[in-house]
């Protein structure tokens, strides 16, 4: 069965527009509630898998293919992952099958390429998370506020992750490796807000919600938000 023919399609096309936003974590809400209507689809557990790894499709210039980008990391094998387990089992063909276990290993293989990067990167202090651009394109109050906060902790001899400078060098689709590393090494994040939409912004909420999601399995880290010019609730 698949969502088409529960009736479906509609539903599952306006949540998918989430992980077209990049919007993961709001995604994967919707693909888990759509669950409780079809247990049996593969497609609903093929999107909650891309969520889990942060998939964008991008169209490669020369060939003219989509291809899969990564932007969240996950260290144990995606052939590990439930979801993965569950699109297999419920793939409503072979070709089906075959095309999830191709796409999967390409997934699988960025994922070592990010790891094997990562490890190459010292590790970090701090990290601050902060929007960067306005909807128009103009830098934020935020990111004027995160610039003093990194010039000063870095006076005191802090290593601090401050992407417009920390990635400044750095194309925008290698991006994760070193977004990964910081995230795994710091012990403390700061997410700087002034607007609340800022700090829901689909990469903004990826860090701060990775992060968070590191101490409530255990990890001994601290999340701090700094907010101003807003009510805390």
């Amino acid at each position: 069965a698949d969502v088409e023919s529960r009736g479906l399609g509609d539903v599952y096309k306006r949540q998918n527009q989430y992980r077209l936003q990049n919007d993961y974590d709001g995604a994967r809400q919707q693909f888990d509630s759509l669950l409780n209507y079809s247990k049996d689809d593969s497609e609903i557990y093929w999107s909650i898998l891309l969520c889990d790894y942060g998939i964008e499709y991008v169209k490669d210039p020369q060939t003219k293919k989509r291809i899969p980008t990564c932007h969240r990391t996950i260290a144990s094998p995606i052939t590990k992952n439930p979801n993965y387990i569950s699109a297999i089992k419920f793939a409503s063909s072979d070709e089906a099958r075959e095309l999830y276990q191709q796409e999967a290993a390409e997934i699988d293989r960025l994922q070592k390429d990010i790891l094997s990067i990562s490890q190459t990167v010292d590790p970090y202090d701090i990290f601050i998370c902060y929007k960067e651009s306005d909807d128009n394109g103009a830098r934020t109050i935020d990111s004027v506020i995160a610039q003093e906060l990194y010039d000063k902790l870095q006076q005191d001899h802090y290593r601090v992750f401050f992407s417009r400078q920390t990635l400044k060098t750095v194309p925008g689709t290698t991006y994760e490796p070193y977004i990964y590393a910081a995230l795994e090494s710091s012990k403390v994040m700061i997410v700087i807000g002034s607007q609340r939409k800022f700090l829901e912004s689909p990469w903004v909420k990826n860090e701060w919600n990775r992060f968070l999601a590191q101490i409530q399995r255990g990890a001994k880290k601290l999340l701090i938000p700094a907010y101003k010019g807003m009510s805390p609730y």
